[in-house]
């Protein structure tokens, strides 16, 4: 056997583990169950967020490219298009805190 070779050269002697059974055994795979959805849970919620977070800096990215371009056709309303980029900057930012 290949274990047993490596067995002999390190020392060490590997005897087989017994599976619990029983309560011991269906407590274990409730635990991991819940472990794993948890860890599932973690992982689409973070990539939900990346996405949001993706999503709402293109668009930020596209307003202001917008404002630029309306401060130079238009430059009374630039206050006002500052201030609406900078709203909508906010509100996406505290969407992506609160999810």
């Amino acid at each position: 056997m290949e274990h047993d070779i490596f067995e002999r050269r390190r020392g060490v002697s590997l005897a087989p583990v017994s599976r619990p059974t029983g309560l011991i055994s269906w407590l274990d795979t409730q635990t991991n169950n819940k472990q794993m959805q948890k860890t599932v849970s973690d992982t689409s919620s973070e990539q939900c967020r990346a996405l949001l977070t993706k999503s709402a800096l293109e668009n930020v990215a596209v307003l202001s490219a917008l404002e630029s371009n309306l401060n130079q056709i238009a430059p009374g309303g630039v206050n006002r298009y500052n201030m609406l980029i900078n709203a909508y900057t906010m509100s996406a930012a505290q969407r992506i805190v609160r999810y």
